[in-house]
């Protein structure tokens, strides 16, 4: 049966939604499913980078379809950003899919000419102590706040943002390097924050906030 987005509201099981307008002007939705107690994911709009999670790049979807999770996950927070996605399980766990190149789903096991077009863990998940409860997502740079109160970066930390000193030879200090996924960090933010325990983080196209 097809989904028509201008009938959505005609189907009770849709709690939520996202909605993403990403800096090519193309609109991405996605909205949790809660049809018989089991929630589920749905995407649409432009995958062409595997940001939907359908285990496909689709140019552009006009029909919701469901994100294809590892069995026996419960999603329970969603975010989008630009070319990535990400999810965040009910055990701390956190998923992300779309585009590998530019550092915001993690330096995966992959080649960076490669895209992530179904949620996969992320890679320093073992380098996380505690259970994730809140993440952020962003064109080159993605973040996530434990429930121990530890904030971590990954990405491209071209101008700083990913919190953490940056060598006064590395180029990165006021321009993204040429070859970002060689450049792809990831890290534990300290400085001042060391003695604070965070709650929430937001991560903008070159900045972050907590």
């Amino acid at each position: 049966m097809k989904m028509l987005i201008s009938n959505i509201n005609k189907f009770p099981f849709f709690i939520g939604s996202i909605v993403l307008y990403n800096i090519y002007g193309k609109k991405e939705k996605k909205c949790f499913s809660n049809n018989d107690n089991k929630r589920k994911v749905y995407s649409w709009g432009n995958g062409l980078y595997g940001q939907l999670g359908i285990c496909e790049e689709k140019m552009s979807l006009s029909i919701p379809q469901e994100v294809v999770f590892p069995e026996n996950i419960n999603p329970v927070k969603l975010f989008a950003s630009y070319d990535s996605s990400g999810c965040l399980s009910s055990d701390g766990r956190l998923f992300v899919w779309g585009k590998s190149s530019e550092g915001s789903i993690g330096k995966q096991n992959i080649s960076n000419l490669i895209n992530l077009n179904s949620p996969t863990i992320l890679p320093y998940q073992d380098n996380i102590p505690g259970h994730i409860i809140n993440a952020s997502f962003s064109k080159e740079h993605s973040g996530c706040v434990d429930d121990l109160g530890n904030i971590y970066t990954w990405g491209i930390n071209s101008f700083g943002k990913l919190g953490f000193e940056i060598l006064d030879n590395d180029k990165s200090r006021i321009k993204k390097p040429k070859n970002l996924y060689d450049k792809i960090q990831f890290s534990k933010v300290g400085g001042q924050l060391e003695t604070q325990k965070v709650v929430q983080i937001s991560c903008g196209f070159n900045h972050t906030v907590i």
